[in-house]
């Protein structure tokens, strides 16, 4: 009796080490697919940059925007400013500065309990900075202004399902 009640308390340790084993195994393939899909997604956000700054370059994007805030005194071209670097800002707040200081994580699928606020205050600066991107450039592009247009909301797409 006490050699099968030692067997069997045997087979329970053996069973609950080859369990371990199992689950370190599954979570080792996720960090694994977790880290080629994090590279992944870096390879995009840096492709979508390096768009960012060809059609920066080709469209002399930067000129006009100095012309257009400074010797203009344009207010759209101040709004659009403003907003994008209130996006940005806001997003780099929820990504990396509060987890980091404060402990609060952010994710995007529940949003609504981790940062009501701060995501509606972002896609209202989003918003607002592709409106005024297309009223300054109208008169400059035309027809280049909704592919500009189109360009950022894919780029703030893409920035968000980045992280």
């Amino acid at each position: 009796m006490g050699h099968t009640l030692f067997h069997k308390i045997e087979q329970v340790v053996q069973n609950m080490t080859q369990e371990a084993q199992e689950k370190k195994l599954v979570q080792q393939s996720h960090q694994n697919s977790k880290a080629k899909w994090r590279l992944w997604r870096i390879l995009q956000t840096l492709s979508w940059i390096a768009v960012g700054f060809g059609v920066t370059y080709y469209l002399d994007i930067i000129p006009i925007i100095y012309h257009e805030a400074f010797v203009k005194g344009s207010r759209w071209c101040w709004l659009w400013i403003i907003s994008q670097s209130a996006f940005f800002g806001i997003f780099v707040w929820l990504n990396y500065i509060r987890p980091r200081f404060y402990g609060i994580l952010f994710s995007f699928d529940n949003w609504r309990t981790t940062a009501e606020m701060p995501v509606q205050i972002a896609t209202a600066s989003a918003g607002f900075a592709m409106v005024s991107i297309v009223v300054v450039y109208w008169t400059h592009f035309h027809l280049w202004s909704p592919m500009i247009a189109a360009c950022q909301i894919m780029g703030f797409m893409e920035l968000i399902s980045a992280y």
